[in-house]
Parts: C-alpha cells; sequence; structure tokens
C-alpha cells in the first residue's frame, strides 16, 4: 500500500513538472522525499506495532499477514491459474 501511494505521489509530482514548466531537478528532490516519507513510516508502524505492549505481538503477525503475506499468496495464486491456461 505504501510503495502504491507513494508511486501516484511520484506520478503528480511527474504531472505537475510536465504542465506547469517546473525545474526537473523538482522531481528528483521530490522523489526522494517521498520514498524517505514512505520509508519512516512503514517503519514508524511497525515500531509502534511491535512495542505497543506485551501483548500486542498477535498484532504485528496480523499486520504482516494482511499487508504483506496474503498479497504475494493471491498474486502467487492469481498467477498460476492465469499462466496455467496458457
Amino acid at each position: 500500500m505504501t510503495v502504491s501511494v507513494s508511486c501516484l505521489f511520484v506520478l503528480l509530482a511527474s504531472l505537475l513538472v510536465l504542465f506547469l514548466d517546473l525545474p526537473v531537478i523538482i522531481l528528483p528532490v521530490l522523489a526522494v522525499i517521498i520514498w524517505l516519507l514512505a520509508f519512516f513510516g512503514r517503519f514508524f508502524k511497525i515500531k509502534t506495532t511491535l512495542f505497543k505492549n506485551k501483548r500486542s505481538n498477535s498484532g504485528f503477525i496480523l499486520y504482516l499477514c494482511a499487508s504483506e503475506i496474503a498479497p504475494v499468496y493471491i498474486e502467487y495464486v492469481l498467477f498460476g491459474i492465469l499462466f496455467g491456461l496458457i
């Protein structure tokens, strides 16, 4: 999710640079800033999920299942179905 939102912001920044005739150097600077915000945002989310209290370790596992493991599994199954038909 964070990668998708970050890419959307980079796309919007690209459109702004393209259509408003802004200097091109702004685009890599904005891309690095967006990447840093996404990186530190994920780091902060994992830190707060892990160290909220002693009972929240299951919350971290649930977070990983919901945002990391399940989409990869769904993608693997869908690609297996789609490429299995070819």
